[in-house]
């Protein structure tokens, strides 16, 4: 099934199956990032196809995990831990399985390439003049103006 399937405003914990069978086993969902992080990982549906690409691209067997905020029984809260500059939504405790809406099968759908702007040389094309060019890494810092030390040729 299509990440478009997904409710984009619907809260999902994305979880392979043999780690569903684990939650299961335990009645709740309990990651292991709730014992090294202190909370569930979760996604927004809108966010469930970049979560997909940039943590679990190769993993077979995924699964979305409809859960019902109001049935959580633990604290979710908003927050960007990973300064991706986006707030993912976390919950602090071991979430039931009766918070469970819907179980949804997802695969991770490759990123699409970059395109360069129209016009640009593709620095890949024999002759180009992009060709043979190397990156360099650069330090940027704030620009900050020198400030000159008073004159000391004023008059007493």
């Amino acid at each position: 099934m299509s990440t478009g399937d997904l409710d984009p405003e619907g809260l999902y914990h994305l979880v392979d199956r043999a780690g569903l069978a684990r939650y299961r086993d335990l009645g709740r969902i309990e990651p292991p990032s709730l014992a090294t992080e202190g909370f569930v990982h979760c996604s927004w549906g809108r966010q469930v196809p970049g979560t997909l690409a940039r943590h679990f691209a190769g993993v077979d067997d995924l699964v979305a995990l409809r859960l019902d905020p109001e049935a959580l029984g633990v604290p979710l809260v908003e927050e960007d831990t990973m300064g991706s500059g986006q707030d993912f939504p976390h919950a602090y405790g071991a979430i039931p399985l009766a918070a469970v809406r819907d179980e949804v099968p997802v695969a991770a759908e490759p990123e699409p390439e970059p395109r360069a702007a129209p016009g640009a040389a593709d620095p890949s094309s024999p002759g180009s003049s992009a060709a043979g060019t190397r990156r360099v890494a650069v330090s940027l810092r704030p620009y900050r103006p020198t400030r000159r030390p008073p004159s000391r040729s004023r008059r007493r």
